[in-house]
């Protein structure tokens, strides 16, 4: 489990024009785009078995919450099950979790998953997919996802209704409002399939999407 949190000592009047779900969606994307670092980092740390200090100069000026988490970590890691702290360390006896699979079929098999949610798909088997990882958690998201999917399959049934109706009419001019009226709906529709991707979906870096 991972837990987040984005400060600031002021927020802008514009944020308010935003709802909480598009904020979100922001702190999930910048999570992911970190995501590849953050387990490089955790294999350094489980490879090299040093605390932070001895591995890494932590900048005054951008690094403040990261310096102050690890060395929370060092006044309360006593009672984790393994930590790795400012001056401190304690590994597990047996790695909580195998960054890279063996070689070999089990190498095939996760080689074949998809790669962190990137099909688009909900119900993928990798856990690091969004959807698992945060909308399932956040009631609001889950919430809003839920009311997307209800619009857009309402929005696409009157688009629908509008085209078989359009076929049937025989005025030429009844034709066309029907047709443009189905159109306005038909985006709609695609505006609430945007918007679940955007609360479901990973980010995945263009260089790398399958």
């Amino acid at each position: 489990m991972a837990i987040m949190r984005f400060g600031a000592t002021k927020q802008s009047p514009l944020a308010k024009l935003f709802p909480d779900w598009y904020f979100h969606h922001i702190s999930c994307t910048v999570f992911e785009q970190d995501m590849g670092f953050l387990s490089s980092q955790n294999e350094i740390l489980l490879k090299e078995k040093s605390p932070t200090k001895d591995l890494y100069l932590n900048l005054k000026s951008s690094d403040v919450w990261v310096a102050e988490y690890r060395k929370w970590v060092d006044r309360v890691g006593h009672g984790m099950p393994y930590h790795v702290g400012h001056s401190t360390i304690s590994l597990p006896n047996e790695p909580a979790m195998v960054e890279h699979a063996p070689a070999g079929l089990v190498a095939s098999v996760s080689a074949s998953q998809p790669a962190k949610g990137g099909i688009g798909s909900l119900h993928v088997p990798n856990r690091t997919n969004r959807y698992f990882r945060h909308v399932i958690h956040c009631k609001g998201c889950r919430d809003v996802v839920k009311s997307f999917e209800a619009w857009k399959i309402g929005l696409s049934g009157i688009a629908l209704g509008l085209i078989s109706v359009a076929i049937l009419v025989s005025g030429r001019q009844w034709k066309a409002i029907l047709l443009v009226s189905a159109a306005v709906f038909s985006a709609g529709a695609y505006a609430c399939s945007a918007a679940v991707a955007l609360n479901t979906t990973n980010f995945i870096r263009t260089h790398r999407r399958l």
